[in-house]
């Protein structure tokens, strides 16, 4: 699909983070884009009601040439269970049948590499997809969602896996992590070299782009995210020397461990999550991009730098 083929596009769930960089660079590219959504965007962009655990009743004026399908409850944990398949399945499930109805040739969804699970070794595409929480679950039956509406109507279904994406109107990890770090609040778990795989989210633009202008590549899946390994200090030491935070210090093993069993006993389940999830890496490998010969925009310290001067200093 080159940059003149995409004249109309519907991006389901663009009135948050990815959609609001997503949305302008589509718009660039001489789309005219329906943002569709519970939300109004806070950017400039025409805006349909939608909500896609009900089926979508939306007319355009003519077949979209492409869907995005950004809509998801994703901060995990945070959510009850059910929250994550009524949005992340039956989302996917109503989406791909009002494209199919619609007549659209090609869905972009962004899954994640919640799809694999936590692990220390690095996961490429070729790895099994193991998720070991609801949000990763959901994503997975969400990604088969879609690739059966492809083999079924003949289009193309790109599915992206990104990592924790940071960039100006993150509200996640990154954001929270700035957030501590800024305040003093924020210590290492018991380790300093847990990899957390990330990206910045122009560079995840950039990436889809790259991928809808490969015709020939077809239905297929693609992790997003650097290609090098960073650890949490690597994240922390670029955050704090572009923020001029003080480092953070790190709280051993044993430290840990009356925190652990208290929340365990009731007083905040959450945290033992929290805690179980800064200690695990996330550490996957963008292997099938890399191989197409994709050539990243940033670095983490390019994109954390970038991040900062967008939302002056504020890492929002």
């Amino acid at each position: 699909m080159t940059p003149g083929e995409i004249h109309t596009a519907v991006v389901f769930g663009g009135a948050g983070f990815i959609g609001s960089h997503l949305v302008p660079a589509l718009e660039g590219r001489g789309a005219a884009v329906t943002v569709a959504d519970i939300r109004e965007p806070a950017f400039r962009a025409p805006h349909a009601y939608v909500d896609v655990r009900h089926p979508i009743d939306l007319e355009l004026d003519r077949a979209p040439d492409l869907v995005v399908n950004l809509a998801a409850v994703h901060r995990s944990p945070g959510h009850q269970s059910h929250e994550y398949y009524e949005t992340n399945v039956r989302g996917a499930i109503e989406v791909t049948e009002w494209s199919r109805r619609a007549g659209a040739p090609t869905i972009v969804f962004t899954s994640s590499i919640a799809v694999y699970g936590p692990g220390e070794n690095a996961r490429t595409e070729a790895s099994p997809c193991a998720p070991d929480t609801p949000y990763g679950h959901a994503k997975l039956l969400a990604e088969r969602v879609h690739t059966a509406w492809a083999g079924s109507t003949g289009g193309r279904a790109v599915v992206v896996r990104p990592a924790s994406i940071f960039g100006r109107g993150s509200t996640g990890n990154f954001a929270r992590l700035a957030a501590a770090l800024r305040s003093g609040r924020f210590v290492y778990p018991g380790r300093t070299d847990t990899v957390k795989s990330c990206g910045y989210v122009r560079d995840l633009v950039d990436a889809v782009c790259f991928l809808l202008d490969r015709d020939e590549l077809g239905t297929g899946a693609w992790n997003f995210g650097y290609p090098d390994a960073y650890t949490v200090q690597d994240v922390c030491e670029a955050l704090c020397a572009i923020g001029g935070f003080a480092r953070p210090r790190r709280v051993p093993e044993r430290a840990l461990a009356p925190i652990v069993l208290a929340a365990r006993k009731g007083w905040g389940p959450e945290l033992v999550q929290q805690v179980h999830k800064a200690r695990t890496s996330t550490n996957v490998a963008p292997a099938a991009l890399r191989g197409l010969g994709y050539r990243w925009p940033t670095d983490l310290v390019g994109g954390l730098d970038a991040w900062a001067k967008e939302s002056d200093g504020a890492f929002t």
